[in-house]
């Protein structure tokens, strides 16, 4: 049987709202209705992400990555089967070492787009520089594409 419940609480924008469509009527506004389990997955996330954080640091912020990780996966299932095939591709792309043809740029690691607009919502300090994708790689393989280690 599915789940039919309605959301009882008032949306606590809907003055901002109002005075957006009275001061601008030609502004669309566009009402979207959720999945309570998504609307449910992102509350546990922002829960999880309790706090102000700004980069991963932390032991427990890396494990806030991968709760964004298994958020991912989960909701965008097809998408994380096509990033699995396309970093077989990359590595296989990339030699051994992970060298471009011009063996000026070492491809360590990659992460997928949304994925990262995901990471970048909740660590919105977060640069994905050498130290980063290093450790990154460490805790997480699946995103490695060079076969060296640091």
């Amino acid at each position: 049987m599915r789940n039919t419940k309605k959301i009882e609480t008032v949306d606590p924008f809907i003055v901002q709202y109002a005075y957006e469509k009275e001061t601008r009527p030609e502004t669309p506004l566009v009402w979207r209705q959720f999945k309570r389990e998504d609307v449910d997955a992102v509350d546990r996330l922002v829960e999880l992400a309790h706090g102000h954080r700004e980069e991963i640091v932390t032991q427990s912020d890396w494990e806030v990555f991968g709760s964004l990780f298994n958020f991912w996966a989960s909701k965008w299932p097809m998408e994380y089967q096509e990033f699995k095939k396309e970093i077989k591709n990359i590595r296989q792309s990339r030699k051994k070492e992970g060298y471009s043809e011009s063996r000026e740029i070492l491809y360590v690691g990659t992460l997928p787009a949304r994925l990262m607009r995901i990471v970048k919502a909740i660590f919105p300090r977060q640069q994905f520089n050498k130290k980063f994708v290093w450790k990154m790689i460490k805790k997480f393989p699946l995103f490695k594409v060079t076969k060296e280690g640091n």
